[in-house]
C-alpha cells in the first residue's frame, strides 16, 4: 500500500479489486484492452490520469470496499475533485508516481483480468525424430 497527497487529501493505492478492474476495463480502454502494448495502455492511462487516479485511489477515509460499493457514480465524483482541485504539475508528478506504483501492486493476473482474453500459447510439436 502506498500513500499519495492531491490538492492536501490523502489517498491510498492497493491491489486491484474486481469491481476497479471492470471501471478500468470499462470506462478507461474499453474494448481495446486486449489489444493493447504495454506503451499504449500506459499512454491511455496518461491521457486520462484524472479518471485513473479516480478509479484506484482511494480516499483515506474509505476503504476499498466503500469505494466499490459507492459504484461508478463516485469515480466519476473524485473524477471531477481531481479536475477541479489539483494543480496540473501536481496531477502529473503523483499520477506517474501513482502509475509506477500500480503496475507493482497490479501482476499479470490482473492484467488478464483487465484485458478479459486469455491467451494461451500454443505448445510447440514434438518430432519423433
Amino acid at each position: 500500500m502506498s500513500m499519495y497527497t492531491l490538492a492536501g487529501e490523502e489517498f491510498t493505492q492497493k491491489q486491484l479489486v474486481f469491481g476497479q478492474i471492470v471501471w478500468i476495463r470499462d470506462i478507461l480502454c474499453g474494448k481495446k484492452c486486449n489489444s493493447m502494448t504495454p506503451n499504449e495502455y500506459a499512454d491511455v492511462i496518461v491521457k486520462s490520469l484524472p479518471r485513473f487516479l479516480a478509479i484506484v485511489l482511494i480516499r483515506e477515509s474509505q476503504s476499498q470496499s466503500d469505494k466499490v460499493v459507492a459504484g461508478l457514480d463516485g469515480v466519476m465524483e473524485l473524477e471531477s475533485w481531481i479536475n477541479g482541485n489539483v494543480p496540473g504539475s501536481e496531477l502529473f508528478s503523483v499520477g506517474m508516481a501513482v502509475m509506477n506504483d500500480f503496475f507493482d501492486f497490479n501482476p499479470g493476473e490482473t492484467a488478464i483480468l483487465i484485458d478479459g482474453e486469455i491467451r494461451i500459447p500454443a505448445k510447440e510439436s514434438v518430432s519423433n525424430g
